[in-house]
C-alpha cells in the first residue's frame, strides 16, 4: 500500500561519486564502479530475512500474514536501465505466467510514483502458475546510473500480508 525510498547520506554520496549518465542493456559496467550497497532501512515486524537466492540479489526477505498470504520480497540492482521496462516487466510476467505485452499495453500497466527520493515505476498483476494464482507487486527505480528492483511475488492474497506492514526501505 506504501512505497518510499531513505538512502543512508554515505551511500548517497559513495553512489554520486560515480555517478555517469544513462546507460543502454548493450553497455558494460564501469570496471572501476564499486559494487553496489544496501540503502539502509529497517525492515517491519514480521518481515523475515532470508538468503539471496541468487547472486543478482542484494536482500531478500519472507512474508506471512493470518489468512495464509506467503510472499518472497527482493532487493536487486544492475548497471544502466538493465535491458529497460518492458523487458524487465515481461519477465517479471512469465514468472507468473502471464504473456509478454508490447510496449504500447505497457502504458496500461504500470504507473508512475513520484517519491522525494526520485521517480519509480509500478507495476502489479496477477497470474496463474501451476493453478495457484500469483500476485507480483514490483517497484523500478533508477538512481544514479543503476536501476533498483522491489519485487514482491506470492500468493494471490498477497495484499493481506502487507496490509499491517508498509514497505518502508
Amino acid at each position: 500500500k506504501s512505497f518510499s525510498l531513505v538512502e543512508a547520506a554515505k551511500i548517497a554520496k559513495t553512489m554520486a561519486a560515480n555517478q555517469r549518465g544513462p546507460m543502454t542493456h548493450a553497455e558494460p559496467p564501469p570496471e572501476a564502479e564499486e559494487p553496489p550497497k544496501l540503502p539502509e532501512w529497517e525492515a517491519p515486524a514480521g518481515w523475515k530475512p532470508q538468503p539471496p537466492p541468487n547472486n543478482d540479489v542484494l536482500a531478500s526477505f519472507a512474508l506471512a500474514n493470518a489468512e495464509g498470504g506467503k510472499a518472497n520480497l527482493t532487493v536487486s540492482v544492475f548497471p544502466g536501465a538493465a535491458g529497460g521496462l518492458l523487458a524487465n516487466v515481461n519477465r517479471w510476467r512469465g514468472q507468473i505466467g502471464l504473456a509478454d505485452v508490447e510496449e504500447a499495453e505497457l502504458k496500461k500497466l504500470v504507473r508512475t510514483l513520484d517519491e522525494t527520493a526520485g521517480a519509480a515505476t509500478l507495476v502489479d498483476m496477477t497470474g496463474e502458475r501451476n493453478g495457484q494464482k500469483i500476485r507480483l507487486i514490483g517497484a523500478v527505480v533508477p538512481k544514479h546510473g543503476r536501476t533498483w528492483f522491489y519485487k514482491i511475488m506470492g500468493s494471490e492474497r498477497v495484499e493481506g500480508a502487507f496490509a499491517e506492514t508498509p514497505a518502508t526501505p
